[in-house]
């Protein structure tokens, strides 16, 4: 079956940077590592933008500071 070619997707990937241990009365504090793949031989991948909220769903900053290449 042949795959579609998706143009343009918004993806929300959670990352934590603690997690809760035993009764949650502890946390531990983690470091987040996002690895991204490109496995297309013919078009690349572009990200236009990589932006981080903290859990209560506020904006705290952006990871990208330029635009995509055309």
């Amino acid at each position: 079956m042949p795959t579609t070619r998706v143009r343009r997707q918004t993806l929300y990937v959670p990352a934590y940077s603690h997690i809760y241990v035993r009764d949650a009365q502890r946390s531990m504090n983690l470091a987040t590592t996002l690895s991204i793949r490109d496995t297309s031989p013919d078009r690349p991948l572009v990200l236009s933008t990589i932006d981080y909220y903290e859990s209560s769903g506020e904006y705290v900053r952006a990871h990208l500071d330029t635009p995509p290449m055309p």
